[in-house]
């Protein structure tokens, strides 16, 4: 697409459908605009943050006054306002993988996992993939069953999971009925240093407890 335009040093104007589009230097899509451009690309979507934001979710989440809302609810926690920081900053490659989880953690029918989940794993220092999903540590037996019953297969690939609720949502439950993970901050206070452990990927929708003991560096899902 061919757009009309006047580029100087510090800004560029646009003519979109008769429409002049003023755009400072300092806008955080600043460079990505002027490839776009010069590709014959699309360059609306670059031109306001909140519309650049609900392209990456497909207009489930909406940014309006720096204020994020995910099917019309407004969400205001650390985690959106680490979203905004990176959009407004011009790195939506930061902020891509926090949207991704920011969806996964909404649709987690928990009000405690919706509101304390993102600030509870940056505690524990658990690491999330691209696509919004929590990676953490097991212990289990040599054979890769769990440590409790025994029944649960947690060899690499397997997918292993139980009615939510049989899973415990008190946080002041230590030890209690449900599938556990942890950070690496816990694995030396739970048994034998010479107990297998493996990596586990959670889906945040499917997370329903962190133990508030030992410094919240556990929790408990149901898959």
């Amino acid at each position: 697409m061919s757009i009309p335009y006047a580029l100087t040093d510090t800004s560029l104007t646009l003519f979109i459908d008769c429409v002049p589009y003023a755009i400072p230097k300092s806008h955080a899509n600043w460079q990505r605009i002027l490839d776009a451009l010069a590709n014959g690309d699309d360059v609306m979507p670059l031109l306001d943050i909140g519309r650049s934001l609900e392209t990456f979710m497909e207009g489930r989440v909406k940014y309006e006054n720096r204020t994020l809302t995910v099917d019309g609810n407004p969400v205001d926690n650390n985690l959106t306002r680490r979203i905004i920081q990176f959009m407004e900053s011009g790195q939506d490659g930061l902020a891509r993988p926090l949207i991704a989880a920011l969806d996964r953690i909404m649709r987690n029918p928990s009000y405690r996992a919706i509101k304390g989940l993102w600030d509870w794993t940056m505690k524990s220092g658990l690491p999330w993939t691209p696509d919004g999903y929590i990676l953490a540590w097991k212990i289990v037996n040599d054979d890769y069953t769990d440590c409790y019953t025994g029944r649960f297969d947690n060899s690499v690939g397997n997918i292993v999971d139980v009615p939510r609720n049989q899973v415990d949502e008190d946080a002041d439950k230590t030890c209690s009925y449900g599938l556990h993970f942890c950070s690496t901050g816990y694995l030396p206070h739970y048994g034998p240093s010479d107990k297998r452990v493996v990596v586990v990927k959670i889906d945040p929708a499917d997370v329903v407890a962190f133990p508030s003991d030992y410094d919240t560096a556990k929790g408990r899902c149901c898959k």
